[in-house]
């Protein structure tokens, strides 16, 4: 994976968001803010592992 400067991971994650594919928590440990997967994003975990199998024998 290539790096990417904050601003870009920053607009991509309120993309995700936006989406409905992924939700800022709150960690109550240290207060530190997270992403989890909101069940949107859960629903396409088999399809991740698909394209990630695909690109194992592919690429």
């Amino acid at each position: 994976m290539h790096a990417c400067s904050d601003r870009v991971l920053t607009v991509r994650l309120k993309e995700l968001e936006d989406a409905g594919i992924i939700k800022r928590v709150c960690c109550p440990d240290n207060g530190k803010l997270g992403y989890r997967l909101t069940e949107k994003g859960s629903s396409m975990r088999p399809l991740m592992s698909e394209i990630s199998r695909w690109a194992a024998e592919n690429i």
